[in-house]
């Protein structure tokens, strides 16, 4: 397990614009999490967010999160197409 990790830092230290692509991903599955109002994304962790959350309500909460994460995700996709 120790030897992929290893391989994986090491293939990341050579290749660091695929991390825009992995950010890219993560960032897509939040922001799918936050449209079909999946309980892990939508779900307010801090002060702040559930501030915002009891301010706009789920629905519109849920809708602008989901928004940002998709701006982030496209962002962090021509991060990574235009580093090549």
């Amino acid at each position: 397990m120790e030897e992929l990790f290893n391989q994986a830092k090491e293939f990341m230290s050579q290749n660091p614009h695929y991390g825009y692509l992995v950010g890219s991903i993560v960032l897509f599955i939040f922001s799918v999490g936050n449209f079909k109002k999946w309980n892990w994304a939508v779900s307010p962790s801090g002060y702040s967010q559930r501030w915002w959350y009891n301010f706009l309500g789920e629905k519109y909460f849920s809708t602008i999160m989901g928004i940002l994460f998709s701006i982030g995700a496209i962002a962090c996709f021509l991060g990574f197409y235009l580093s090549n």
